[in-house]
């Protein structure tokens, strides 16, 4: 009896409630599906953002490696000439930028050397521009030419302005005063520029960025170059000598049947007339790249500031020009 009590008062105080109930298997089911997909969500979200402050990080570190390097690249650059500097390379970022031009130092060749008050005496009546390709030296020339109509300015020195310049086939004395503006590109952006439209470096055409980099830059010479009897004595094309540049006779433009005949051929870029520059030593040896090249270049450019007819030299920067205007360096040229 006591017992049949018992199951009659559990059923009563079941049924009232009192003794909470199991839920149904259905809504335990759903709990549990919910809870787990919060939880997945949840681990996502924190996945994601680790990500991210992974990739922020990488990015800075990148960037900071890539500013490393073009800072190491000028400061190479500007211990090749100790009087030439290229303001900019390093700068600190609290302080005012300041406009990277600055006039060279130079000194007359000579048995006696004459100061630089005196050789800076004679008026200039001539701005040389000089540069490699894809410097823009064409758009430079174009705005001095509207900002000083009474000087003559020419983007050439002794030779065009792309070329390597040699102060030995002219004639100094019948030289006018001159100021020379050297004009350079940061290495990157330049060496992908030349990558795309190799100006008269047909065998550099349509190549990938490796074998663009690491190519001779240089080519067979062509078969009216060969047939060339006095090597020794002969001035080719920008008055270069047979062993300092390939092709050494001019080459002609080429009729095409259609556009994509053209396209698929070497004439692009000038490719009809290569000028494939040997080393600047007289060698006739090729340049192992196009790195080796322009290194070389830079060289060139910044030791004709030592010319005794040229009265000023002002190397600048392409990118300080675009970014900052050419205020600054018409200032300077004032």
């Amino acid at each position: 009896q006591l017992s049949a009590a018992n199951d009659r008062l559990f059923v009563y105080l079941r049924h009232t409630t009192m003794i909470p109930r199991r839920p149904p298997r259905k809504q335990m089911k759903w709990f549990r599906t919910a809870s787990r997909l919060a939880c997945f969500q949840f681990i996502c979200f924190f996945a994601a953002f680790v990500v991210v402050c992974i990739s922020l990080k990488l990015h800075a570190s990148l960037d900071n490696i890539a500013i490393v390097h073009e800072e190491s690249y000028l400061r190479q650059m500007g211990r090749k000439s100790s009087k030439t500097h290229l303001r900019g390379s390093q700068r600190d970022e609290s302080e005012e930028i300041a406009p990277q031009i600055k006039p060279v130092s130079t000194v007359k060749e000579g048995p006696a050397s004459e100061n630089q008050d005196e050789k800076h005496a004679s008026p200039v009546i001539q701005i040389s521009l000089i540069g490699e390709r894809h410097s823009g030296t064409t758009w430079m020339t174009n705005e001095l030419q509207k900002c000083f109509p009474t000087l003559d300015i020419k983007p050439k020195l002794v030779r065009w302005k792309h070329w390597f310049q040699d102060k030995r086939i002219v004639d100094a004395k019948n030289q006018k005063p001159t100021m020379v503006i050297a004009q350079f590109r940061n290495i990157y952006d330049w060496t992908e520029a030349m990558r795309q439209g190799p100006h008269h470096s047909p065998y550099h055409l349509r190549l990938g960025w490796e074998e663009f980099v690491t190519k001779p830059w240089t080519m067979p010479r062509p078969a009216r170059d060969l047939d060339i009897k006095d090597k020794k004595t002969i001035r080719c094309q920008e008055n270069f000598g047979y062993d300092e540049i390939v092709s050494c006779v001019r080459g002609r433009r080429v009729s095409f049947p259609n556009q994509k005949v053209r396209e698929q051929s070497l004439t692009n870029y000038s490719g009809h007339n290569p000028q494939y520059e040997l080393r600047n030593d007289g060698s006739g040896l090729p340049y192992s790249n196009i790195i080796e090249m322009r290194s070389d270049k830079i060289r060139n450019f910044l030791a004709v500031s030592k010319w005794n007819w040229v009265k000023h030299f002002l190397a600048i920067k392409y990118e300080t020009l675009v970014t900052e205007g050419t205020g600054a360096l018409l200032e300077q040229i004032q």
